[in-house]
């Protein structure tokens, strides 16, 4: 995996991830309401990437380094894919 969920949600931003839960959450499972921790996180302002702390604490670097795993990853696979279907 290029990322781990925690470090998912940081990224994206975890008012983002809270919001996808509100929406989510009653087709995807039993409990019928987002986790508290990730609630009282958003409520904290610890958003994630873009607020330096969410569930991990992110450097400018760190985030920057992250950030472009991922664009290296994702271009990656673009790539892989085009010479799949070019075969």
């Amino acid at each position: 995996a290029v990322m781990g969920p925690l470090e998912n949600s940081d990224l994206v931003g975890l008012d983002l991830t809270l919001n996808i839960h509100k929406f989510l959450l009653s087709d995807l499972d039993t409990s019928t309401e987002p986790q508290k921790l990730l609630q009282a996180k958003v409520q904290a302002g610890e958003l994630g990437m873009s607020a330096g702390k969410g569930f991990l604490k992110w450097t400018p670097g760190k985030a920057d380094e992250v950030r472009a795993g991922m664009q290296r990853h994702l271009v990656k696979a673009a790539k892989e894919r085009r010479d799949k279907l070019n075969y």
